[in-house]
């Protein structure tokens, strides 16, 4: 049987569900960050990527 003791040292060394989703949430928001970084870089190359003269040759 666990004591309180037993029940307090558990507390401190596992992570709370609410600090759990803290967490995750501020994993989430900086995925988002880093999303939106990306996809800033990326528009203009998109955008640029379909100015290629037909003529163009494709070389490996």
């Amino acid at each position: 049987m666990l004591t309180d003791e037993d029940i307090k040292k558990l507390t401190e060394v596992f992570a709370t569900r609410v600090e759990l989703d803290t967490k995750f949430d501020a994993m989430h928001e900086s995925f988002s960050d880093l999303q939106a970084a990306v996809d800033a870089y990326a528009r203009p190359i998109r955008k640029n990527s379909f100015n290629i003269p037909h003529n163009a040759t494709h070389t490996n």
